[in-house]
């Protein structure tokens, strides 16, 4: 149960609370389908400066391959282009995730690279997210591309059911991710795929607006 045993893959493996003697990338995925699945997993503290090409992507890179993320939390991850999830041939599924804090260059949550690339990002929150040169939340490189419905995009993105609207979480700061009672964020998404319940076990949809 990911609600109540909260499970943490960190990068942070030298001197804690310093972030440059992180590991370079937390997970590296090449040549798999959407049956290979990530459910639940918080996903964090990935520091990597290289920008070299093939090197890229902090918290997570896909290299022609299209993994499913389900239920996830991507935070505080720095990378030289794609903090939270770099992709570079392939269509990861990303649903019910959140994605705060990631730094990077260009594409501070999600980068995609070359025409053959397309995030399919559902009901999900990308907040809060830095891209130091532009693109905070997401940078389609070379024809890439990402689609995204029901989902709270920083600075707005197309697609049906988007909101650019703050979803004022708890306390992002102290990472407490659950969202105020005032939050736009709740009953936005598609019932498609959604959990029956959210972090405080509250049945959803709630349908209160």
């Amino acid at each position: 149960n990911w609600n109540t045993n909260v499970t943490t893959l960190s990068g942070d493996i030298g001197t804690v609370g310093v972030n440059t003697d992180n590991t370079y990338r937390i997970i590296y995925n090449n040549g798999l389908s959407n049956s290979a699945v990530l459910d639940g997993i918080t996903i964090r503290d990935a520091y990597n400066p290289s920008s070299f090409n093939g090197n890229q992507g902090a918290g997570v890179r896909n290299d022609n391959a299209s993994p499913t993320f389900r239920n996830c939390i991507i935070t505080e991850n720095y990378g030289f282009s794609g903090g939270g999830i770099r992709t570079e041939g392939g269509s990861p599924t990303i649903t019910n995730c959140t994605f705060v804090g990631n730094t990077a260059y260009y594409g501070g949550a999600i980068a995609g690279n070359f025409g053959s690339t397309n995030h399919i990002v559902t009901n999900c929150i990308i907040w809060g997210n830095t891209g130091t040169n532009g693109y905070n939340s997401i940078w389609n490189n070379q024809s890439s591309s990402t689609t995204i419905n029901y989902s709270v995009v920083m600075e707005g993105y197309p697609g049906t059911g988007n909101l650019n609207a703050d979803p004022l979480f708890v306390s992002a700061a102290g990472g407490n991710l659950r969202l105020q009672a005032c939050s736009p964020a709740i009953d936005a998404a598609t019932n498609t795929g959604a959990p029956t319940s959210d972090l405080d076990r509250n049945a959803r949809p709630f349908n209160a607006y």
